[in-house]
């Protein structure tokens, strides 16, 4: 892959609607920059994350300002940001822009097994987990 530009929207909104503690929004915010930077020097990009109240609109504004028709974005497997996934990409696609979802192969392997309860996924993937560059 060897993307264009690189930039990631914070779901403020969202999480103030999901009433996220003041702690886990200062946790997601900082764990967001910190893999926008990290991408950035990978593909020696420019990179940030952007405040504001709407994911969609700031991801369409955000491949207008660099000229994309395709953003590419990690797939949510659950929660209120896989909810918005459908109203996304559709104000993508009012701009012209796809959503290109995908998901790492580890990922999608361990997931199979998340069925009920951490310490059983825990126990369950341990030969995964030891094998798997996470």
């Amino acid at each position: 892959m060897s993307p264009h530009a690189l930039f990631a929207p914070l779901p403020n909104a969202l999480w103030k609607e999901h009433r996220y503690s003041p702690r886990k929004v200062e946790f997601l915010s900082k764990a967001l920059s910190d893999g926008a930077h990290r991408a950035g020097r990978h593909f020696d990009l420019m990179s940030g994350i952007s405040q504001g109240d709407d994911i969609a609109k700031a991801l369409v504004e955000g491949a207008k300002e660099n000229e994309l028709s395709t953003l590419v974005a990690m797939q949510p497997f659950t929660g209120p940001l896989a909810d918005e996934i459908p109203q996304i990409t559709h104000a993508l696609a009012e701009a012209g822009v796809s959503l290109q979802l995908v998901r790492r192969p580890d990922d999608v392997e361990l997931m199979k097994h998340a069925t009920a309860g951490f310490f059983g996924f825990w126990k369950k993937t341990a030969k995964l987990r030891d094998r798997a560059p996470l």
